[in-house]
């Protein structure tokens, strides 16, 4: 991500990120902002997911509010979705919020709810920075929970480069606000990235006659029909004597 000051008050964030593999995902994001880092973030987001199943466009204000080791987070507004399979293009309504607790400076733990078109999860996110690093380091983790059942949980490491050493809660007030790329991909639900592909099904027409030349019935084939079971076959009284 590449951050910009504009004045004294405002900052121009944008994030890209990719995924290579048999095929290609990605996610970029925008943010226009200005923040107190001992009470509040406020600004809009444009953010934008493209899979090989959809593209997902999402737009909308955002804000943090922060009370002593509370923080509230919010980002909603409008969703268009277009699918790559034969399915019509989608506008919405969409809204992702968490609530964040860091019962050490070191340590956050998070809960929080997301609806995108038409798709609602739960997810439940923790953050631990590694103290005594020259690199600072963190360990990140996150499960969600559709209202479909599905389960989509990750795990990995973060690191942040530059600036004066910190704890992490002043890193996530004072420095980059969060990248909304990849939480708009974890709010997509499979049936928006990865819609089903409905095949048509093939129906079956005889052909029509020949113009000007009449259809002859086919001849049925010839049956024999024996004697009825159980009936008696009547002997000639009188037979030919042979010779």
């Amino acid at each position: 991500g590449l951050t910009l000051p504009v004045g004294s008050d405002f900052g121009l964030q944008v994030d890209v990120n990719a995924a290579l593999g048999s095929s290609f995902s990605g996610s970029a994001a925008v943010h226009a902002f200005m923040r107190d880092p001992a009470s509040y973030l406020i600004g809009g987001t444009l953010g934008v997911i493209s899979t090989p199943g959809a593209m997902v466009v999402a737009a909308g204000p955002e804000a943090e509010i922060y009370f002593d080791r509370w923080t509230l987070e919010a980002w909603g507004g409008a969703a268009y979705a277009h699918p790559a399979a034969p399915t019509p293009d989608r506008i919405g309504p969409f809204v992702m919020g968490a609530v964040a607790y860091y019962p050490d400076d070191d340590l956050r733990l998070s809960l929080g709810l997301s609806y995108l078109d038409g798709y609602a999860a739960a997810h439940v996110g923790a953050e631990y920075q590694i103290e005594g690093l020259a690199l600072p380091l963190s360990m990140v983790g996150d499960a969600r929970l559709g209202q479909d059942g599905a389960v989509l949980a990750t795990i990995g490491l973060r690191s942040y480069f530059g600036g004066a050493p910190k704890s992490l809660i002043r890193r996530h007030r004072e420095d980059d606000p969060s990248d909304r790329g990849p939480a708009l991909y974890g709010a997509a639900g499979g049936q928006t990235i990865h819609p089903a592909i409905v095949v048509p099904t093939a129906t079956y027409e005889p052909a029509p006659p020949a113009k000007g030349r009449l259809a002859r019935p086919r001849p049925a084939p010839p049956r024999f029909d024996g004697p009825a079971q159980g009936t008696p076959v009547a002997e000639d009284p009188d037979p030919a004597p042979s010779s």
